[in-house]
């Protein structure tokens, strides 16, 4: 089969596939002090819970499609991504988004099948769209979260409105909690979303291409 040379850099091992995320066991921000949790939470999207099989051998390919960087200087890393089970001959495809915090080493990264891309798509494009009209309220937020705990925020502060982009990951086995958050003008949305698209092209291409 014929692989898109853009697509597939080479078959490899990445180690930010290799984790699972959950939303539910986030640090707080203002703390360096490192969290660990015992109890590792299950998969919550098809990607991680290939990559967490035990007894099987993983093929693994992926294609950098940008890295936006924040207000702050953080950043946002779009990746698509493609994991194949060798041993059970299953494969599962979708966009890794990593997000760094300024100043921070580690990032933190959430999953997105590539069957929940529209949806992802889709809320972007209301949250871009959120105004006062929404609500009879003095003000407003709006957000949505991914299965894999990637939480995009419109939020009101002290200089304007502001999205913020933001994974939680648990890293296995350690437990050890990972979190990342990049502010970003609200126009800069549109940015994030020709990313989420270029990435969903290039699983597109190389499906396309392996036939």
């Amino acid at each position: 089969m014929k692989k898109a040379a853009g697509v597939l850099a080479g078959v490899v091992v990445i180690g930010l596939l290799c984790i699972r995320s959950h939303g539910q066991n986030e640090p707080a921000q203002s703390s360096d002090m490192p969290i660990v949790v015992t109890n590792i939470p299950k998969p919550t999207t098809k990607l991680e819970a290939i990559a967490a099989a035990k007894g099987a051998l993983l093929v693994k390919g992926y294609t950098d499609i940008a890295t936006l960087q924040g207000e702050d200087g953080s950043t946002l890393r779009v990746t698509a991504v493609e994991i194949a089970d060798e041993s059970r001959g299953t494969r599962q495809t979708g966009v890794a988004m990593q997000v760094t915090t300024l100043n921070r080493g580690r990032g933190a990264t959430s999953m997105v099948d590539s069957e929940d891309l529209k949806s992802l798509l889709d809320s972007i494009d209301s949250i871009a769209k959120t105004d006062h009209a929404v609500t009879r309220m003095g003000d407003f937020e709006s957000s949505y979260r991914t299965k894999g705990d990637l939480e995009i925020d419109n939020l009101r502060t002290g200089n304007g409105r502001v999205v913020t982009i933001s994974a939680t990951q648990i890293l296995s086995p350690s437990g050890l909690v990972v979190y990342g958050t990049a502010p970003f003008r609200v126009s800069r949305l549109a940015d994030i979303r020709q990313a989420i698209v270029s990435a969903q092209d290039a699983l597109d291409q190389s499906k396309a291409e392996e036939k």
